[in-house]
């Protein structure tokens, strides 16, 4: 059921919360961790990312206090191991979305899962230590305090994302062959704009940044670079505030810009723009 429930939010899940909330603090306890110890038995290896998901925000809101300390205490007596409730060792549990304010200092994520998290006013030391995890998807730290000081196992995996968030967290460079897969992934998304029913099609300047992930790093940039490297130009439309744009009538720009939208293929013009997007 968990895992068919994964978002935390749906009607069976404010159901299973409601009736969650009857128990009494033992009962509850009890509950959470017997729902912890299931997912994780190798017979449900192919749901536990979801199920765990759905676990996690459930667990979260069942967590009424508003003190970070008292948080931290209550979501360790849910999920952390068994006698590790002062210093909050977090074994193969997934989080998954907004974490917000809870106290990780001493706290220890051994072989988790995060997927799409935001850490929301937590607080994080050099005593928070992430070893064996998987990270999925984004990874934000918002208004978190000390988060510049965790320690990150070279034995996890990251994602495009969480590397470059961890990177600039923890103010260490990037690999090329990230950054490039970030301008890649934007100027193909960028690009795609202009493809028409039968050919190239014009766009409104207003527009640009519709449809390319926010959490792209070059989001924005890409588009000063191409129109720096003369791959796409601005024209005038009546009555249209800032105009269109459109891809450069060149023979050898199209046929780079339509390689690179059908086929995935990066041509000798749009390769040297990316080359220096992410010098």
């Amino acid at each position: 059921m968990l895992a068919k429930n994964a978002t935390g939010s749906t009607e069976i899940i404010d159901w299973l919360l409601s009736q969650l909330r009857a128990l009494d603090p033992l009962r509850l306890r009890v509950a959470i961790r017997h729902a912890k110890q299931i997912i994780a038995e190798p017979e449900q290896k192919r749901d536990f990312k979801l199920a765990g998901s759905a676990l996690f925000l459930l667990t979260q809101r069942l967590i009424v206090a508003s003190d970070r300390s008292e948080r931290s205490h209550a979501l360790a007596d849910f999920l952390a191991e068994d006698g590790s409730i002062s210093n909050r060792l977090f074994h193969q549990v997934v989080f998954a979305g907004h974490v917000r304010a809870f106290d990780f200092a001493k706290a220890s994520f051994v072989g988790c899962i995060f997927v799409n998290v935001v850490f929301k006013n937590c607080h994080f030391d050099e005593t928070s230590v992430f070893d064996g995890c998987d990270f999925l998807g984004i990874l934000e730290f918002e208004s978190c305090s000390g988060a510049e000081q965790l320690k990150v196992a070279q034995n996890c995996s990251l994602s495009g994302h969480a590397e470059l968030a961890l990177d600039q967290l923890l103010a260490r460079p990037t690999r090329d062959s990230t950054r490039r897969t970030f301008a890649e992934e934007a100027m193909l998304a960028a690009l795609r704009k202009f493809r028409g029913q039968f050919g190239f099609t014009s766009v409104q300047y207003r527009r640009r940044l519709a449809g390319i992930p926010a959490t792209n790093p070059y989001h924005s940039t890409v588009w000063d670079f191409l129109f720096q490297y003369k791959i796409i130009e601005r024209h005038h439309i009546s009555n249209v505030a800032d105009g269109g744009m459109n891809v450069r009538d060149d023979s050898q720009v199209r046929k780079d810009v339509r390689s690179y939208i059908d086929n995935g293929v990066i041509g000798p013009i749009l390769r040297h723009v990316i080359d220096d997007i992410i010098k």
